[in-house]
């Protein structure tokens, strides 16, 4: 089993890099994969924390399922992970309709990333 404490220090990790991107104001695209990894990354060592079987998945939705049936209030960051998740795809291929992106939405990313893993940080007593 793999511990807690591994996951979430990946997903500081990965928050980290995307403020550097932000801060430093360079391709950004690419740190929309870093938000939503974060987020990922907390959602699983929530479930490492609760001794669940790790899913492989870049789903936050589906891991935000998992982490719900052991306390509720997981719902609550339903609809920042929907936009997080979102990122998964865009962020990393092509797409038919072009991802634009900018310091702003960058930012909101971050936020929202920062807002999961803090969530679970708050939940597992980190």
């Amino acid at each position: 089993m793999q511990r807690h404490e591994d996951w979430i220090d990946f997903a500081e990790q990965d928050l980290a890099i995307a403020k550097l991107v932000l801060r430093e104001g360079v391709i950004f695209k690419p740190a929309f994969f870093n938000t939503q990894q974060c987020s990922e990354k907390a959602l699983k060592g929530y479930l490492a924390r609760e001794k669940e079987s790790i899913t492989m998945t870049h789903n936050l939705a589906a891991l935000l399922w998992q982490c719900d049936k052991h306390k509720k209030e997981f719902v609550d960051l339903l609809e920042k992970i929907s936009i997080l998740n979102t990122y998964t795809i865009k962020s990393r291929y092509p797409q038919k309709h072009r991802f634009f992106v900018n310091k702003e939405l960058l930012n909101d990313a971050i936020e929202k990333a920062a807002f999961v893993l803090n969530f679970v940080k708050d939940c597992i007593g980190k």
